[in-house]
């Protein structure tokens, strides 16, 4: 008796099921665009997404992290002793670099080298100087943020292939009500290797500098905001799981997110 309630319980279930139609989906990875993560006036990169429309690096780039000195003190307070924990990161393309954080130094020194491979002459390199909120052994304040003491923007198109640059760079924050404030200076070395000739280089400013689908087929300006929001969630998200991880703010600070947003600042200056 049980099997036969089975069996007439399933070929009422068989009949309430209709077909009604089928869905057919194509689904696409359109690697042609570059999808610009940063300020598109200082990119670092200009490549498409895919890889094989790529073409092979020209050159390197070398950077030396060397110390900062007459940082502003950070975190004030009896307890807080006046300091600040310094690290910096920097971001050529796709690559991003972490140094160590020198604790409780206003003249930190890190001595630290990096390279990149360069595959356009015509972009950027971001250094950003912040201070480590997260350092200290006890409980943390919940939303305590990194602050950012300062940014260093150098454009590779400027420098003489080979030759070693040491400078000393101002850190300068803007405040609200003082204005631009001279945070302390960080001190670099770099220098640009290219593996072409200087004929080649000249040859370089003849090509399109954004890839081929952004002339043949324009993103609106709406369509192309909506992804370079999507690409800097994904990459805070990413840094996240880092270890150490690379907070949110920082990630913010690096990308200039706010940068283009209207106030009333930017529209009296206007």
């Amino acid at each position: 008796m049980k099997d036969q309630q089975d069996q007439g319980k399933g070929k009422v279930q068989q009949d309430q099921v209709e077909f009604k139609s089928k869905l057919k989906l194509g689904i696409s990875l359109d690697g042609g665009y570059h999808i610009f993560d940063e300020d598109p006036e200082f990119s670092s990169d200009f490549r498409a997404t895919a890889k094989k429309l790529s073409k092979s690096h020209i050159g390197f780039f070398e950077l030396g992290i060397l110390s900062a000195t007459g940082l502003a003190a950070m975190k004030k307070g009896k307890k807080e002793n006046n300091r600040t924990d310094a690290y910096c990161v920097v971001k050529y393309g796709p690559k991003w670099i972490r140094t160590r954080t020198i604790v409780d130094s206003l003249s930190p020194k890190w001595n630290e080298q990096y390279s990149w491979e360069v595959y356009d002459i015509c972009t950027f390199i971001t250094i950003l100087v912040l201070d480590n909120a997260h350092v200290q052994g006890g409980r943390i304040a919940e939303g305590v943020r990194d602050a950012k003491m300062g940014k260093v923007t150098i454009g590779l198109s400027t420098l003489e292939v080979g030759r070693i640059y040491t400078y000393s760079y101002p850190l300068l924050q803007h405040q609200p009500s003082l204005g631009l404030k001279k945070m302390g200076e960080i001190q670099l070395a770099f220098r640009l290797k290219l593996l072409i000739s200087k004929f080649d280089l000249l040859h370089t400013y003849a090509y399109f500098l954004h890839p081929r689908l952004h002339y043949t087929s324009p993103l609106s300006r709406a369509h192309t905001d909506n992804l370079s929001k999507q690409a800097v969630m994904l990459i805070s998200k990413w840094f996240k799981q880092a270890e150490p991880p690379l907070r949110e703010e920082v990630v913010n600070h690096m990308l200039a997110v706010r940068a283009k947003l209207w106030s009333m600042e930017r529209k009296n200056n206007l």
